[in-house]
């Protein structure tokens, strides 16, 4: 029987990656990484902040990398904060989104 490994194909060392769907409705989470995810706070309408429950390394000098995509045509979004610990995003319409966070837990860049 093989062991099982996970991991993020990178030249960086100890990468994380975290991929969720957010229904805007409810703030419910769902998708690949739905249990790293400790709470999403609704703002407002299309103003979200998604807390992790495991923080990236906050001695590594960059913090998160975060795509957002809209589950909608049309609705434009950015990324209003980035923490090692949570992001906000703003959409311009409140639409459900997946949200992909892309961080490193190595305090050096290679």
């Amino acid at each position: 029987m093989s062991s099982l490994s996970r991991s993020v194909k990178t030249e960086q060392i100890k990468m994380r990656q975290l991929t969720v769907d957010i229904t805007a409705a409810t703030s419910a989470v769902s998708g690949f990484d739905k249990l790293g995810i400790r709470e999403v706070i609704k703002n407002g309408a299309g103003d979200f902040t998604i807390v992790l429950k495991r923080p990236f390394n906050a001695k590594n000098a960059n913090t998160p990398r975060i795509q957002v995509m809209p589950m909608s045509a049309g609705v434009t979004s950015h990324l209003d904060a980035s923490a090692h610990d949570r992001v906000t995003v703003v959409l311009s319409a409140d639409v459900d989104f997946t949200i992909s966070i892309l961080g490193c837990d190595h305090r050096f860049n290679v």
